[in-house]
């Protein structure tokens, strides 16, 4: 089963730190169908823009983590950052609401956090 994530680039840095995503609500699944799995990230990337809201920081990068937690797995519960297959962020700060979101291999993460992708 695959899960979409919601998440800000500082929580993306505490989770990659720590070497796993902490529970949460709020996470997204599909089945293994290519539309629904989108449609899961676009409402993963608005969960995000409410967390960032939330936080005070409108404006910043839409952020979300796609990771695959196996048929047992619990989408609400922690997930190791081995299982997360790839990230998606916002290209830039301010981008537009219909901008599509970049694709970034976990091995990017800590090149993304120094703001150096």
């Amino acid at each position: 089963m695959r899960v979409w994530i919601p998440t800000t680039l500082t929580d993306l840095a505490t989770a990659h730190a720590a070497g796993e995503v902490p529970p949460g609500e709020g996470r997204l699944t599909a089945p293994e169908d290519e539309e629904q799995e989108y449609a899961a990230l676009l409402e993963a990337a608005d969960a995000s823009a409410a967390l960032l809201a939330a936080r005070g920081e409108p404006g910043g990068r839409l952020t979300e983590r796609a990771a695959e937690i196996g048929d047992r797995g619990d989408p609400d519960g922690a997930v190791p950052m081995r299982r997360v297959q790839a990230v998606h962020v916002d290209t830039r700060e301010d981008a537009a609401e219909d901008d599509d979101l970049g694709w970034f291999a976990t091995q990017e993460v800590p090149f993304l956090l120094r703001g150096e992708l």
